[in-house]
């Protein structure tokens, strides 16, 4: 992979999720063994939060959305690194205004790495290259198709939405009580619980 100073990227959202939820209301209410709509926007703010807070960790967006890739290389790299992955679908390349032939390309679409075959570039990027393309996952409620987003995710999220319903009681700087002794009491917790990052683990996006 090319040393060189890194492309310049303009990335557009063409067809952005109805939602960022990693979890549904519905799921989450289960979990907590509630059947009354008491609670239900407080529920599902927390759903929302707690959805933002692992993309956060995760420097990433979960949800499939469409996307306009242009990145101006002044030297030659092979492969290219897409802002967003896996990719579900690459729908046109073009390098210079020249929109390429799919043989002129290989596409590891879990990595979201794109390789230049084409001989007449040497295998290598140069020159503006603009991508249109599908990445990421369908959520829970998904309407537009089934939902492939990985099971640990939602997981994740849940036991981070439960964190956060329990906590709604409590010294929100507490971490953890104990009696023993005949009392203590830790505070200055991390932001998310140890359960939810090792869960997160494969999921964090590479950083260049």
């Amino acid at each position: 992979m090319s040393a060189s100073v890194l492309p310049l990227t303009d990335l557009t959202v063409t067809a952005p999720a109805a939602s960022q939820d990693l979890t549904e209301l519905i799921t989450f209410k289960q979990e907590l063994g509630l059947s009354d709509s008491g609670s239900d926007a407080l529920l599902a703010r927390l759903v929302s939060e707690a959805s933002a807070m692992v993309a956060g960790h995760c420097r990433r967006i979960f949800a499939r959305e469409g996307l306009l890739e242009r990145l101006l290389l002044t030297s030659g790299r092979s492969p290219l690194l897409l802002s967003r992955y896996p990719v579900a679908a690459l729908d046109s390349v073009a390098l210079d205004g020249q929109v390429l032939d799919a043989t002129a390309y290989q596409l590891e679409a879990g990595l979201g790495l794109l390789h230049c075959l084409d001989g007449r570039y040497a295998g290598r990027w140069s020159g503006e290259v603009v991508l249109r393309y599908q990445a990421g996952w369908r959520l829970p409620g998904d309407e537009s198709g089934p939902r492939d987003l990985p099971q640990e995710v939602e997981r994740a999220t849940l036991e981070l939405a439960k964190s956060l319903w329990f906590a709604r009681l409590r010294d929100p700087q507490l971490d953890s009580e104990d009696l023993p002794g005949v009392y203590k009491a830790v505070y200055g917790r991390s932001a998310l619980p140890a359960q939810v990052i090792s869960l997160l683990a494969p999921y964090r996006t590479r950083q260049i």
